[in-house]
């Protein structure tokens, strides 16, 4: 509901509420009996960026906000800002160097790694856990590729 259409929904209720329907204006009773309409201009419409990747057969998949443990670039990217912090001396020339180095030292078995982490995270929040319990089981049940029953998480936690 638009902002317009909730202020003359409430001067309405406002007035019906202290018996005085004869006082509102006409154009606030029309505006708060018009039904929603939600603009299909946008909602249905796919972003430029979406059309431009599937036209060229790739699928393009949008992650959640603030939830950097569902993206294993995130991972990358973390692994390669404290490689390049552990060498780094704080010079732009240094950086130009080093970050490339850095980019490279990511081989394609600690990439595997981070994107079973992010599946482990995915597991464990379409279990219904929560983001506590989530880190937790991710971190404790790293074998078999598994987090482990909600209950068992929770009896664990509870030790």
């Amino acid at each position: 509901m638009s902002e317009v259409k909730k202020d003359a929904a409430r001067r309405v209720a406002e007035a019906e509420a202290m018996g005085q329907e004869d006082a509102v204006p006409e154009d606030d009773v029309a505006q708060a009996d018009q039904p929603d309409i939600q603009p299909d201009d946008f909602v249905n419409k796919k972003p430029m960026l979406q059309k431009y990747i599937e036209g060229r057969g790739h699928i393009c998949m949008y992650l959640p906000k603030f939830h950097c443990e569902l993206n294993p670039i995130e991972m990358l990217w973390g692994f390669m800002k404290y490689r390049y912090r552990k060498v780094s001396d704080g010079k732009f020339s240094t950086a130009k160097v080093l970050v490339p180095q850095c980019l490279k030292m990511c081989d394609t078995i600690t990439i595997r790694h981070f994107f079973r982490k992010t599946w482990r995270y995915m597991d464990s929040y379409s279990k219904g856990l929560d983001a506590y319990q989530t880190a937790f089981a991710v971190k404790v049940f790293k074998s078999h590729r598994r987090v482990g029953h909600p209950a068992e998480i929770k009896a664990l936690m509870s030790r």
